[in-house]
């Protein structure tokens, strides 16, 4: 074992053990770097003393290999030159895109908010289309039954006349608020005047 004499005669070593003439395993007397005196210590079979015990090494930083922190931090340092390459379109262009995807991915109870609203509003107009149609094709059997006969009961007429009469005053007031009726539905607004006049004529016979 290489030894050196220090300066207060105590032999320093490199802290391994040795054995005495006892046969006993015991680590020699030294001295610490920071110069205090480490007294000779007596250890048992097996004992492998701290300094001699091999580091722990790590395989990735032995092979050369980045690490995830190396890996993120080069990613960062290319998306970094890359940005500085671009023009000022293309970097709005950039930043454009990454926020998208940010929105994307932290709003996806919004998104299906948005998609159950978008249903809503289309069972919604599926209903009135079909209101609509059926308007008009009520219309279109009364046109072609055409005006009440003479021959019915007055009473019946009375009731004919004043089921269309309220139903082109309702279609008056869906015009009046803007809403686009339909062809047969405007027709049936112009011919209220001449309803009224039937139905008076009936209350006066």
């Amino acid at each position: 074992m290489a030894s050196t004499p220090s300066l207060s005669g105590i032999v320093t070593t490199n802290a391994s053990s040795t054995t005495d003439d006892d046969g006993e395993r015991v680590i020699p007397a030294s001295r610490r770097p920071d110069g205090t005196f480490r007294k000779e210590r007596r250890v048992r079979a097996n004992y492998v003393p701290p300094e001699d015990v091999s580091r722990y090494t790590n395989a990735r930083l032995a092979s050369g290999r980045p690490t995830p922190a190396q890996l993120q931090q080069q990613k960062e340092k290319e998306q970094a030159e890359r940005l500085a390459n671009m023009s000022r379109a293309q970097k709005k262009n950039e930043k454009r895109k990454v926020k998208r995807k940010e929105d994307q991915q932290g709003q996806p109870h919004d998104q299906q908010q948005q998609g159950e609203q978008h249903q809503k509003a289309a069972k919604v107009d599926d209903k009135e289309e079909k209101t609509v149609a059926a308007e008009a094709a009520s219309d279109q059997r009364q046109q072609q039954q055409g005006p009440p006969q003479p021959s019915q009961d007055p009473a019946k007429q009375l009731r004919a006349l004043n089921k269309k009469l309220a139903q082109a005053k309702t279609l008056k007031e869906r015009q009046d608020k803007g809403e686009t009726l339909l062809p047969e539905q405007a027709d049936k607004v112009a011919k209220m005047d001449d309803l009224e006049a039937q139905i008076a004529a009936l209350q006066l016979s």
